[in-house]
């Protein structure tokens, strides 16, 4: 499950491979969500963050949609919670959401509703995705083990 484009994803054409930014939030550009949300409008996604960061003192603390997405996006009939991470944490993310009973209920709610976990290697070294190289993995429902 962890192995790069391993699914046939409906509207995708393979190899993925990233674009250069162009209309990014100011506040998102240089992160992990910044080329994500280029890529999915360059495939034809409406798309917007929902990711969300609390300042408390010190401390900066972020939420996810229901606790495990980035961004939402919806094309035509099809809605889609993204997770976007590095390609160090792909696998983690991919983990987390499978074992959260409130992705399962969205995932099940619909068969129109999709979950992506994205990363982009941005190093040259230390993961099995070749640099620059987009990791995407759709989540079905026998991915859940909660």
């Amino acid at each position: 499950m962890d192995t790069p484009i391993e699914r046939p994803i409906r509207g995708l054409e393979f190899p993925l491979k990233a674009q250069p930014l162009s209309v990014v939030p100011k506040d998102k550009r240089g992160t992990q969500l910044a080329w994500a949300i280029k890529w999915y409008l360059d495939t034809g996604w409406e798309i917007d963050v929902c990711q969300r960061t609390v300042r408390a003192g010190n401390k900066a603390i972020t939420f996810d949609l229901f606790g495990f997405g980035d961004m939402y996006a919806f094309r035509d009939q099809e809605h889609l919670i993204i997770q976007a991470t590095s390609a160090d944490h792909h696998a983690d993310r991919f983990k987390k959401i499978c074992r959260s009973p409130l992705a399962k209920r969205w995932h099940n709610a619909s068969e129109m509703n999709f979950i992506h976990v994205i990363s982009q290697n941005t190093r040259a070294k230390g993961v099995k995705v070749a640099k620059g190289q987009i990791r995407l993995n759709q989540i079905l429902a026998a991915d859940f083990i909660c």
